[in-house]
């Protein structure tokens, strides 16, 4: 791996969308002391209404898989705003783009402000990039659909045209709303973790496809609905986009408590006195986040993670457990029994067996590959510098005994480990070419 390759050039997104957050709010504010008028619409109630959906939407996000974060009723409330045209014989509703982006923005703050205060985490990275994408849909809607918005009975232009128009508007508004959020989200992720912007997206999309067809379905039903059902639209219109996240948030709960199960179950070699304490949790985390600064997709990551967990399972059929449990300094022929024994173990679980493959093929010799002579996934060669990197520091990575692990490393490189792996290891570690990735511990499922 060359070296542009390993450490491509990033640009500041946190930066950029910060300061393009800041931005739009400087210009919405001109634009309503440039044009007093707008503030003087009597559209209070009808922003208020919007605003309380935008606040509860932020305050109930949902953390998908691999700490993605969503939060589609706040999309798809600020959404129905754009693209309402007439709430409740009010047809220049959607005349008042300013206005509507400073809703959002306060709307988002308030979110967060409750969030913080009821002990759950805020992720301003991703709020972030939820107002920059929603800030431009506000204003493509305003350019656009007042062509193609259709008021039911109304006369003039609106009226002419046709209500499919309308609706497809609508629904492009909306999907680039939704692309663009995932899109800065995954830039945000990649400069993170130090990863390709593509594997991000690739990650951002896995799975969140309900969500934004959801969040997209609802914005023409609101702009639709509102002539005729007035405020009474907002929680009828959320209410698909509330069962999704319910649905969501229960096959992400659903993968938390599984991993807790692994888990629990890799703490058995602690237990009985194989392994260190914690020796499993440390491997996983720092498999993760090798893994992340690799660009694996998020499946391969969750592969990685069950299979660092449990890649010491097989020492319980020992007679008389490695001193330490390390088990690089076992015989070679002892750790291949050792990763087989795991490996049987895990397969007869019947639903982990790209698991078993990986902690079956943790030993083999990176000059294996090399040669040609075996395909070994880099999961494994993952799991084998990185358990073989905490078996040398024994979980203290001090400064001091991460650069002598790396040193003993690096004795084998080419022959035993990855060059590769070993560069990114490094470099987690904050040991490498360039400064460490921000990493952070995978945030909770609320």
């Amino acid at each position: 791996m060359s070296s542009s390759e390993a450490y491509p050039s990033r640009m500041p997104w946190t930066t950029m969308v910060a300061g393009l957050a800041v931005l739009i709010v400087v210009a919405s504010v001109g634009r309503l002391l440039a044009r007093p008028e707008e503030l003087v619409h009597g559209h209070g109630p009808t922003l208020l209404a919007f605003a309380v959906a935008i606040i509860a939407g932020e305050t109930l996000r949902a953390t998908l898989p691999g700490g993605r974060i969503s939060a589609p009723i706040s999309m798809a409330a600020t959404l129905g705003m754009a693209f309402a045209w007439e709430v409740d014989g009010q047809p220049d509703f959607d005349a008042i783009p300013a206005l509507q982006v400073l809703t959002v923005a306060i709307a988002m703050l308030l979110g967060a402000m409750v969030r913080r205060a009821i002990g759950l985490d805020v992720s301003p990275r991703s709020m972030g990039a939820r107002f920059v994408s929603l800030s431009f849909a506000v204003w493509i809607a305003y350019q656009l659909l007042p062509l193609g918005a259709v008021s039911p009975g109304g006369s003039g232009v609106a009226s002419r045209v046709p209500m499919l128009l309308s609706v497809l508007t609508m629904i492009a508004v909306g999907t680039m709303a939704a692309l663009v959020t995932m899109v800065l989200n995954a830039a945000l992720r990649a400069e993170q973790f130090r990863t390709k912007v593509t594997t991000a997206i690739r990650d951002e999309s896995w799975g969140g496809l309900p969500l934004v067809m959801a969040i997209v379905a609802s914005g023409p039903f609101t702009a639709l609905l509102t002539p005729v059902l007035g405020l009474a639209t907002i929680p009828f219109t959320l209410f698909p986009v509330i069962l999704t996240l319910i649905a969501v948030r229960r096959v992400a709960a659903n993968r938390v408590t599984y991993r807790e199960i692994i888990s629990t179950l890799s703490r058995m070699t602690e237990r009985g006195g194989y392994t260190s304490v914690d020796h499993a949790e440390r491997v996983a985390g720092l498999a993760v986040r090798v893994g992340r600064f690799l660009g694996l997709p998020e499946r391969s990551i969750t592969d990685l993670e069950y299979a660092a967990l449990l890649h010491d399972i097989g020492q319980i059929a020992l007679r008389e457990p490695i001193p330490g449990g390390a088990t690089l300094r076992a015989a070679p022929a002892d750790q291949r029994h050792i990763a087989r024994d795991g490996a049987l173990i895990v397969r007869n679980t019947a639903v982990l067996g790209r698991v078993a493959e990986l902690i079956e093929g943790q030993n083999a010799l990176y000059r294996d590959v090399r040669e040609g002579k075996a395909e070994v996934p880099i999961e494994c060669r993952i799991l084998k510098v990185v358990n073989a990197f905490d078996d040398l520091t024994g979980g203290q990575q001090t400064r001091v005994s991460t650069e002598e692990a790396l040193e003993r490393i690096n004795l084998g490189l080419g022959y035993e480990y990855d060059p590769d792996v070993v560069d990114a290891l490094a470099v987690v570690m904050g040991a490498g070419r360039g400064p460490a990735p921000v990493l952070v511990p995978r945030p909770p499922n609320v």
